[in-house]
C-alpha cells in the first residue's frame, strides 16, 4: 500500500496522485537521481493498481536534493513521476500541504486519503 494518496476535494473518490516515502538520500546531481530499480518497479505497481498517471517518490531533501524533479516513465499509461524532496522535520499534515504545493495541486486543494 502506497504511504500517500491525494486527491482533488471536489472528487475525493478519485485518487489523483500516489506517492511513496523513502529514507534513502537522492542524489539529483546525477540524471534519473540514483533511484533504485526496486523502488521504480514498486511506484509502478502502484500507478498500475491504482490507475493513476501521476505518482511521487518523496525523499529526505537536502544539499544536493532540494527542488522538485519530473520524469515520464516508460509505461503504457505514460506516467509521470515527481521525485519530491521533503524537510524530515515536517509533521504529516505539513509533509502532505508541502507534497501538493510542490507539484502543483496547492490551488485545488487537496486531503490525504491514506
Amino acid at each position: 500500500k502506497p504511504d500517500f494518496s491525494l486527491s482533488i476535494h471536489q472528487r475525493p473518490s478519485q485518487i489523483t496522485l500516489i506517492a511513496d516515502a523513502k529514507w534513502k538520500l537522492l542524489d539529483n546531481r546525477e540524471s534519473g537521481g540514483n533511484i533504485t530499480t526496486a523502488d521504480l518497479y514498486q511506484i509502478q505497481s502502484y500507478a498500475s493498481r491504482y490507475q493513476s498517471t501521476t505518482v511521487g517518490l518523496i525523499y529526505p531533501s537536502h544539499d544536493n536534493f532540494n527542488e522538485v524533479r519530473m520524469l515520464q516513465l516508460k509505461d503504457l499509461q505514460q506516467t509521470t513521476l515527481f521525485l519530491v524532496p521533503v524537510r524530515l522535520d515536517s509533521r504529516i499534515d505539513q509533509a502532505a500541504r508541502e507534497l501538493s504545493n510542490k507539484i502543483g495541486f496547492s490551488r485545488a486543494g487537496t486531503s490525504v486519503l491514506s
